[in-house]
């Protein structure tokens, strides 16, 4: 398999720093130098023939990357060079994996995974065999159409769903705990294809259809609405969203193929749209971020996917203010600063 990797000096730093897992206790230096850039691309080629129509993203901490690809019905797992590693397709153990949307992995590597096709949500373990299955039930009686799939620390399971335009919350035990749905206080909640959630417990899901991405609390209260204005200008059909360990929020625009980073505060830091970097940059329609705060963009036109830089660097601190920092020049640890200037 062919895959074009360009590491910047900014992504080698930041993949030595320690990585926080949760809001508490995870601090943001300043970005890192030269971000965002591309740092790898894993097109579709003899070795990855899955890799068709992918509709959702997700990675983890060892900087693998997870893909669900409806055209295939399948979900695919790349390690950090791009080399498939995994492939979960239907099958006597799966046989009713129909039309996979999206997917998410939790603390213990298990694979989550929304199938729109028969209303249900998978978890799988680690080499791929199914271990759960969460269906329309008594319980769950509005489970429809799923389609976005995230994960918190406490093993919350949140879903959304476009068949009846809402977002559950299901505890570890599959039972659902909250429903967010459109209502006087979220009249244009429609179509929620995508659903995030921040370690503070706040979710995110966007409206293709009226151009916003909304922030809600843990009570399923809005908090925030992010809109098209002088500050998104380029901001017309938001697909799909992703948050970072310090609270960052992605988004990824379907009509203008551009990513974007907001602050927590909704402020627009940056946006990376089609450009000599990012030649192929055109038909974008998912994304996910690693604990690194690595950025994963997948692209429809052609079939690939996109890791970059963000520029965030976590770290968790110590008992003192100081953080470590790991160089192949120096393999013992160097105390540096809490926000340590970066110049390379």
């Amino acid at each position: 398999m062919r895959v074009r990797v360009v590491l910047s000096a900014a992504a080698v730093l930041a993949s030595v720093i320690p990585i926080g897992v949760g809001a508490s206790g995870v601090v943001a230096s300043s970005a890192a130098a030269g971000c965002p850039a591309q740092t790898l691309t894993i097109p579709k080629t003899a070795s990855t023939p899955h890799l068709q129509n992918v509709s959702g993203l997700a990675a983890d901490a060892s900087g693998n990357v997870y893909a669900t690809d409806w055209g295939s019905n399948q979900v695919v797992r790349f390690n950090s060079t791009g080399a498939q590693t995994l492939v979960i397709a239907s099958s006597a153990a799966t046989p009713t994996l129909s039309d996979p949307q999206n997917v998410a992995i939790d603390a213990t590597g298990n694979i989550w995974v929304t199938g729109r096709g028969n209303s249900a949500v998978y978890e799988f373990n680690s080499a791929g065999t199914q271990i759960a299955r969460i269906d329309a039930t008594a319980a769950t009686p509005n489970l429809n159409e799923p389609e976005g799939i995230a994960l918190d620390a406490a093993g919350n399971i949140y879903v959304s769903d476009e068949g009846t335009n809402a977002i559950y919350r299901f505890n570890s035990s599959h039972i659902q705990t909250l429903a967010i749905l459109a209502s006087g206080a979220t009249p244009v909640l429609a179509s929620p294809e995508t659903v995030a959630v921040d370690a503070a417990g706040n979710i995110y899901s966007t409206n293709y259809q009226a151009k916003v991405v909304y922030k809600f609390n843990s009570t399923g209260t809005q908090t925030m609405t992010i809109a098209a204005a002088a500050a998104t200008p380029a901001f017309q059909n938001p697909r799909q969203v992703a948050v970072d360990v310090v609270g960052n929020l992605y988004v990824v625009d379907g009509s203008t193929n551009t990513a974007h980073q907001f602050s927590a505060a909704g402020t627009q830091k940056f946006a990376i749209p089609a450009a000599s970097a990012t030649p192929n940059f055109g038909g974008v329609n998912s994304v996910a971020v690693d604990p690194a705060a690595n950025l994963y963009v997948s692209d429809e036109n052609p079939a690939q996917i996109w890791r970059f830089c963000t520029g965030v660097v976590t770290s968790t601190p110590t008992t003192t203010t100081s953080t470590t920092l790991l160089t192949a020049a120096s393999p013992a640890a160097e105390p540096v600063s809490a926000t340590p200037s970066f110049t390379g």
